[in-house]
């Protein structure tokens, strides 16, 4: 539903490439989120801080809510 990126600039970082492992509960919100493959080093935080507010519709089992784990590539290319 809703899965916005921190700004970056271009000094601070060029092309990236990240993964980001996310659990998103029952409500579609994100339980917790890790770097597995680490973007930036101070990038990281802010994509973490970020990944926490994003909003999902919730996956079902049968007809319910449940909760489940994802993995998020993260790929951002400088404007030249």
């Amino acid at each position: 539903v809703r899965q916005d990126l921190p700004p970056f600039t271009a000094r601070t970082l060029t092309a990236i490439r990240g993964t980001l492992e996310i659990v998103i509960d029952e409500n579609g919100s994100v339980e917790s989120a890790i770097v597995r493959e680490s973007v930036n080093r101070s990038y990281d935080s802010l994509v973490v801080e970020s990944a926490r507010k994003w909003r999902y519709t919730p996956a079902t089992l049968n007809g319910a809510p449940v909760k489940f784990r994802k993995m998020v590539g993260i790929s951002i290319s400088a404007a030249r």
